[in-house]
């Protein structure tokens, strides 16, 4: 089980310069923290800025903390399989 804890306004991102998600280098804007992986023995231990740290926190207080989150791509084309497109009848000579 992976388990996203996020600790808002944290001193442990005082020094960060990088959000981990979405990338800003303003580190003055680095103030949340987030671990994620395994509950005891989290594999990601990094900052995140005040943007994202309340998107995150939006997104549990409206669908609560027993929250698995699967993220997939759109498809936006389709595939080859899927165009059909008419045919023209043969040519007969």
């Amino acid at each position: 089980m992976t388990v996203v804890r996020l600790q808002r306004h944290a001193p442990e991102a005082n020094n960060v310069q990088v959000c981990a998600v979405c990338g800003t280098t303003d580190g003055n804007s680095v103030t949340d923290h987030v671990q994620v992986g395994p509950p005891g023995t989290p594999t990601h231990d990094e900052g995140v800025c005040e943007t994202c740290g309340a998107v995150l926190h939006r997104v549990v207080d409206r669908y609560g903390q027993q929250l698995t989150m699967l993220v997939n791509e759109a498809q936006n084309q389709p595939s080859d399989r899927e165009i059909t497109t008419p045919t023209r009848p043969p040519v007969q000579p």
